[in-house]
C-alpha cells in the first residue's frame, strides 16, 4: 500500500484532505508531489502549502511535529519538572486550527499548552514564552510566503527560534514517529476544561505592550503626529493600536481594506498546465539557498531540465524558488554531514527518478565576493562545500557512470 492509498483508507479528521486526495486520484505528478517526502523540520521549524499529504502543512504533519516536540521536551526533561509550551497564530488559513491541534497534542503528552485566543505577532509569542516560564514556544506563520503556505516555528524557552542542535533533536524524534500510529492527541475542549489547555489573558498581552513602551527612546507624548496605517491584513492591528494611543498618537487612519485578516479564499478553478520545454535532464544543484544557486536553478528550469535544490538553512528562499519554479523542488540538506547529503540525494532521486547532472558550490563565489569574511571563515566555508561536494559527488557519479555505459 503506497503512502496516498493509507491516507486514502483512514478516516480523516479534516474533510478538506479527503476532498483533495479524490481530486487528484488519477494524476500521478499531483500525488507524487504530495507524498514524495515528509515536511523537513529546521531551525525554521516546518514551512509548506496547505493540503493533504507528508509535504503539505496539515492537522497531521503539524500534530507529528507537536509530538515530536513534546518527545524532545519530556527527554530532556531531567529534573522532571512541570513542563509547558506557548503558542501564537496569525492570520494565516488554518491558523487556528493548527494552535488547537498543538495544544491537544501537548496536552495528551503532559505538556500544559498556554494559548493566545487572538491573532498575535510573532514578537509576542517570544515574550509569552519568557513571561509565562514556558519551556518552548509554537507560532502558526509562513512569514511571508504566499497564501496557499503555512508554517509552524519553534521556539526555545528564551524566546528565541530553535537552534540547530534543537532542530536537530526535534527532527530525530519526529522522524521516528508514524504520522497516524504514533500520535497522542484528546480533544481541544477537554485540554481547555482540565486545565492541561489555557488561553494566555490580558495580564500578558498588557505586560508585552509595557515591555514595548519601556524600550521608547521618544521622551514625550507624539500627540501631534497624524498617521495612517495599514496592518495588510496581518496580526498586528491590536498591539499596534495599543502603543501608538500609549505614546499619545491619537489621530489615526486604520485603511479598511486591509485592516481585517482576509477570509480563507474558496478554491480556485483548475487552470490549463502551461506547457514547458523538456530536455530529459534531471538537474541536481546545492547551496539553492543562495542567490547563484537559484540563478542555476532558474537556467536549467528554462533550458527544459526537471530542477532539485539542496539548501540549508534558507527555508523562505527555497520555498519561494518552488513556487516561481512549479515542479521544482527544494530539500534541505547539511552538505557537511554525510549522513544528511544520503537521506536529501535518495529524496532527490525517489523524487526525479535520477540525477543527471551535479551542481556544487553554487554560492561559494557569492559568499566571497558580496560579504566582508574573514580568512578564517572563509577557510571553514571552502571546507564544508567542498566536503559536500565530495559527499554528493560519492552518491550521484554511481549512477551517472551506469546510464553513461549503459
Amino acid at each position: 500500500m503506497t503512502e496516498y492509498e493509507r491516507w486514502l483508507s483512514v478516516e480523516l479528521d479534516d474533510p478538506d484532505l479527503k476532498e483533495e486526495l479524490l481530486s487528484v486520484k488519477d494524476q500521478p505528478e499531483e500525488i507524487n508531489d504530495r507524498f514524495y517526502r515528509d515536511l523537513a523540520f529546521g531551525t525554521g521549524g516546518l514551512r509548506g502549502v496547505i493540503g493533504a499529504g507528508t509535504n503539505r502543512m496539515n492537522v497531521y504533519t503539524v500534530r507529528k511535529a507537536t509530538q515530536g516536540l513534546a518527545n524532545y521536551l519530556n527527554k530532556h526533561n531531567t529534573e522532571g519538572k512541570p513542563l509547558s509550551v506557548a503558542i501564537a497564530h496569525d492570520s494565516r488559513n488554518k491558523g487556528v486550527l493548527f494552535s488547537k491541534e498543538s495544544a491537544a497534542v501537548l496536552a495528551a503528552n503532559g505538556i500544559k499548552a498556554y494559548l493566545y485566543p487572538q491573532l498575535m505577532p510573532t514578537p509576542a509569542l517570544s515574550f509569552a514564552v519568557r513571561h509565562l516560564h514556558c519551556d518552548a514556544g509554537i507560532c502558526v506563520t509562513a512569514s511571508h510566503n504566499p497564501a496557499k503556505y503555512n508554517g509552524y516555528k519553534a521556539y526555545g524557552n528564551d524566546g528565541c527560534q530553535v537552534t540547530e542542535g534543537m532542530a536537530d533533536g526535534i527532527m530525530a524524534e519526529i522522524e521516528a514517529l508514524d504520522i497516524f500510529a504514533d500520535v497522542k492527541k484528546i480533544p481541544f475542549e477537554e485540554a481547555l476544561a482540565s486545565g492541561k489547555a489555557e488561553y494566555i489573558g490580558e495580564e500578558t498581552v498588557n505586560a508585552f505592550i509595557d515591555a514595548v513602551y519601556g524600550v521608547s527612546i521618544l521622551g514625550k507624548p507624539a500627540d501631534n503626529l497624524k498617521l495612517v496605517y495599514t496592518p495588510l491584513n496581518g496580526s498586528g492591528k491590536m498591539c499596534v493600536l495599543r502603543i501608538l494611543d500609549r505614546i499619545g498618537v491619537k489621530d489615526i487612519t486604520v485603511v479598511p481594506e486591509q485592516s481585517e485578516p482576509e477570509p480563507e479564499p474558496a478554491p480556485p478553478e483548475a487552470e490549463a498546465p502551461r506547457p514547458r520545454p523538456s530536455n530529459g535532464q534531471c538537474v541536481l544543484i546545492s547551496g539553492g539557498d543562495r542567490g547563484i544557486g537559484a540563478a542555476a536553478a532558474r537556467a536549467f528550469y528554462a533550458a527544459g531540465a526537471q530542477v532539485a535544490v539542496l539548501y540549508h538553512t534558507n527555508a523562505d528562499a527555497a520555498a519561494a524558488l518552488e513556487q516561481e519554479l512549479p515542479g521544482c523542488i527544494a530539500v534541505q540538506c547539511d552538505v557537511a554531514s554525510r549522513a544528511s547529503c544520503e537521506v536529501a540525494f535518495h529524496a532527490v532521486e525517489q523524487a526525479l527518478g535520477r540525477v543527471d547532472v551535479l551542481v556544487c558550490n553554487a554560492g561559494i563565489a557569492q559568499q566571497k565576493l558580496f560579504t566582508d569574511i574573514t580568512p578564517d571563515e572563509w577557510q571553514h566555508m571552502l571546507d564544508v562545500n567542498l566536503s559536500g561536494a565530495f559527499h554528493l559527488c560519492q552518491l550521484a557519479l554511481p549512477g551517472m557512470i551506469r546510464r553513461k555505459a549503459g
